[in-house]
């Protein structure tokens, strides 16, 4: 839905699917933890695995979409290419050595692609006229911090 509304340039829609996804994603997960479901199947594989792909389509739709203000294709490259990588290793050691070793910083960086996204919609939904690339340069460092330490996690169980 959200690729599809960006595809039309209906920006209010691919806003609005960004909002109800981000809102949703956190609403499950509260809602998960509090009935006792986060240890699941789906709390540890497929929500965040969802999230990746989610990413993924978002980030990728906006290299295929031209919008007035655009991001660089090296942001998009490096967000799309760590989850490429970091999902299905992250699943990998997860059905290996059946525990999650998922980093903490994993959740505050998928909300910052969120409102990453967020805010680059609504900067050419509404027209501004806005230089993003500190938020680049952020959404790149955060991403870089969290593989790094996503690996690290994995590295140093494997010695143990």
């Amino acid at each position: 839905m959200f690729f599809h509304a960006l595809y039309h340039q209906n920006l209010e829609e691919a806003l609005l699917c960004l909002v109800v996804a981000g809102i949703s994603d956190k609403l499950d997960g509260t809602l998960a933890r509090r009935l006792g479901m986060g240890d699941n199947l789906w709390g540890k594989i497929l929500d965040p695995f969802a999230d990746r792909i989610f990413m993924i389509v978002s980030f990728s739709s906006l290299y295929l979409v031209k919008l007035e203000i655009t991001l660089n294709p090296w942001v998009i490259f490096l967000t799309v290419g760590q989850d490429l990588l970091l999902a299905p290793l992250g699943i990998y050691v997860l059905l290996k050595k059946k525990k999650f070793l998922g980093s903490p910083l994993g959740k505050p960086v998928t909300f910052y692609q969120y409102v990453f996204l967020i805010m680059l919609l609504s900067i050419n939904l509404w027209k501004l006229k806005l230089d993003i690339l500190i938020f680049e340069i952020l959404l790149i460092l955060l991403n870089l911090l969290s593989a790094i330490h996503h690996i690290y996690l994995w590295l140093l169980d494997r010695q143990s």
